[in-house]
């Protein structure tokens, strides 16, 4: 499916009753406000929120150099769940058991990043009166709500972030070997009824592309009750919204009251996340033999994330993933980053020097605890294999020109170890405690020098006893390191180390 025309999948999206847009990575008058062109339509598309798309419409628009295709949300009901920083396909299936949805249905859509989920539905007894997005507001005017209420004057989404509870053992069960935290499966829900969202196949920043888990869809999306989703929303959810992939830094929280209501703290609350710490994952091409440090960066990826007492509990704040275009093209790293083809790299590949400025300007943002014991406890740089990442970060900030001070001031900072007690590791027993989890911080040899340093992948399948097989994908590895990291303290018992 990923060499199919967008033209002719939109075409097919429009036989299906969806009502679709053309996605490019070029900057013009209806995308120019937008930060990420691969996820925003490119011509004017707000006016079938509205009203039907017709033939005619379609026609108009140009495909070419075209790197998406996608779908204007809240028309004839048209909504999606939206299942942030997931990477747990079962978790999915759960929540088709929970919605009596048959967990093979062809509405549900991998993103590109490979950590998340769409299940594209529609809706037809909200009991609201969705009021169209103008251009100001889907820049500047959201709020979050309970599902089956309005708020004058403001956009339709709403977000809540996942319990830090278990599921029920009945659901959970069924798909995994242990019951797991939710916290752990996903970070938030969003419930979109308008705006728009991008479809199968189009390209992420990533350089993989958006995909259906079972097939391409023949039908129009299945109907679903309001009911159904509220339901959804209390068993996996609690009332914390997030305005973090929309407007910053800035959080906005619904609270249970007394007299059994909810009350929404909103724009004027000045609640904001402060950041605390930044995960960093590096793809290289470890193939490569030019003297460039450059040449070695195919793909990074870095979570800028809160940093609550209670570190299950810490958020993303805002992600970021980009595909360098100054990595060495070479047969070897073809063979072992097989998704980034050339044509890709030239189509969504940035300049390596921005992005490092990017990533220095997230790192400045990082608020340090005034308490020294709080700063000499908490670790603020998170990587793994923390040496190679560093130096080759180090290594790339000095080729450009570009100040590191306070790269190099805060990587120093509490990097510890991070362990897990056990007395066996694939099938081998010992009698002493020893981290199994090597140093997710710096990425150190096991403390038994009869076993190799475990891969990212051994370390999550082992503690999660799932089975992923080794990616490619730095904001997948980056999602892995951050839960690898935050179980190790829970496990513990520890806020850190």
């Amino acid at each position: 499916m990923e060499k199919i025309n967008k033209n002719v999948l939109a075409k097919h999206y429009h036989s299906l009753g969806l009502n679709v847009t053309c996605i490019k990575n070029e900057i013009n008058e209806f995308n120019i406000l937008e930060s990420n062109l691969l996820k925003s339509p490119c011509h004017d598309w707000l006016k079938f929120q509205e009203k039907k798309q017709s033939e005619e419409d379609l026609q108009s628009i140009d495909w070419t150099d075209a790197t998406g295709v996608g779908v204007v949300l809240g028309y004839d009901g048209i909504m999606a769940i939206d299942i942030d920083n997931c990477i747990e396909i079962d978790l999915v299936k759960i929540i088709c058991s929970i919605l009596d949805i048959d967990e093979n249905y062809s509405w549900i859509i991998r993103s590109g990043s490979e950590c998340g989920f769409h299940i594209l539905l529609k809706c037809q007894n909200r009991n609201v009166d969705v009021k169209p997005f103008t251009n100001y507001e889907l820049k500047f005017g959201l709020i979050y709500r309970k599902l089956n209420e309005k708020i004058e004057n403001e956009d339709d989404i709403n977000a809540y972030y996942s319990k830090n509870e278990f599921l029920e053992d009945h659901l959970s069960l069924k798909y995994f070997k242990k019951n797991i935290l939710l916290s752990k499966l996903f970070e938030k829900i969003e419930f979109r009824w308008s705006n728009h969202l991008v479809l199968p196949n189009s390209l992420h920043q990533s350089g993989n592309s958006y995909a259906f888990l079972n097939g391409l869809p023949i039908s129009e999306p299945s109907e679903i009750t309001i009911e159904k989703l509220e339901n959804l929303k209390d068993l996996l959810c609690t009332f914390d919204a997030d305005w973090s992939g929309w407007h910053g830094e800035k959080r906005v929280s619904q609270i249970a009251c007394g007299d059994g209501t909810k009350k929404i703290l909103g724009k004027n609350t000045n609640n904001f996340r402060v950041p605390r710490k930044i995960y960093i994952h590096i793809e290289r091409n470890s193939s490569s033999n030019n003297k460039q440090p450059s040449s070695e960066i195919v793909q990074i990826c870095w979570l800028l994330t809160d940093g609550s007492p209670h570190i299950d509990q810490s958020k993303i704040i805002r992600s970021k993933i980009f595909v360098t275009d100054s990595y060495n093209i070479n047969n070897e790293c073809r063979k072992e980053h097989p998704v980034i083809k050339d044509a890709i790299r030239k189509k969504i590949g940035k300049n390596l020097k921005n992005i490092l400025e990017e990533l220095m300007q997230d790192i400045r943002s990082i608020k340090l605890y005034s308490d020294k014991s709080y700063q000499e406890r908490y670790n603020t740089i998170i990587t793994f294999n923390h040496e190679i990442v560093l130096n080759l970060l180090i290594e790339n900030f000095q080729h450009f020109g570009l100040n590191y001070d306070s790269f190099l001031s805060m990587s120093k900072i509490g990097i510890k170890e991070v362990f897990i007690g056990t007395k066996s590791y694939k099938g081998k027993s010992y009698n002493e405690k020893y981290a199994c989890s090597a140093r997710i911080s710096d990425g150190e040899k096991l403390k038994n020098p009869q076993l190799k340093d475990p891969s990212l992948v051994d370390l999550y399948n082992y503690i999660f006893e799932t089975n992923h097989t080794l990616s490619k994908n730095a904001m997948k590895n980056a999602i892995m390191m951050k839960l690898c990291y935050e179980s190790d303290c829970s496990i513990l018992n520890l806020t850190d180390v």
